[in-house]
Formats: structure tokens, C-alpha cells, sequence
């Protein structure tokens, strides 16, 4: 259920960030928990950003350490983490172990 008004969540915002969609700032992304965070319910949560990149690709790997830059630059306090992703037998992909 939703909180009210008198809540007060100490909890986490995740935001899943595909390296490979990363075009230009990604401000409305990352937007949306700001915004959140200004209400006092939500203002003791922490936010996780999870970048998910191709475990073979050097580019991907760049693309997570330009994003954690951009996070510092425009000043969003979030614990950013990097989720490398691997095929399988099938063709599919999924996060590496």
C-alpha cells in the first residue's frame, strides 16, 4: 500500500539504468527520485542507481564510469553499482553471478 503523510520510509529508490540506453544527461531518470525524496516521506530513503552493461563490452564499462561522474556533477547522492550482463546457451541474457 501506498504511505501516508505520516510516514516516514527509511528504505531504498532503485533506478535500473541500461549503459547501452544512456543518451546525453538521463536527467528524467534520475529526476523522478529527487523529486521523490523532497517529500518528508520519502526523504531519509537512499538511492541505488543500477547500471546494467555488457559484461564484454570496454565501452559499457566507460559508460558506468561517465554516468557516476554525471551523478556527482549534478550533486545526487546515490550508491551507484554496475550489473554486468552475460548470454546464455539460448541466446538470452542475464545478470553475471
Amino acid at each position: 500500500s501506498w504511505p501516508s503523510a505520516e510516514d516516514r520510509l527509511e528504505t531504498t529508490i532503485d533506478i535500473w539504468w541500461f549503459a547501452a540506453s544512456f543518451a546525453g544527461d538521463g536527467g528524467m531518470l534520475l529526476l523522478i527520485p529527487q523529486v521523490l525524496r523532497w517529500h518528508p516521506v520519502w526523504s531519509r530513503c537512499k538511492v541505488r542507481v543500477f547500471v546494467v552493461n555488457d559484461a564484454n563490452d570496454v565501452a559499457d564499462t566507460t559508460m558506468a564510469e561517465t554516468i557516476d561522474s554525471y551523478l556527482k556533477d549534478v550533486r545526487i547522492s546515490a550508491e551507484m553499482m554496475t550489473v554486468p550482463l552475460v548470454s546464455t546457451s539460448g541466446g538470452a541474457l542475464k545478470p553475471s553471478e
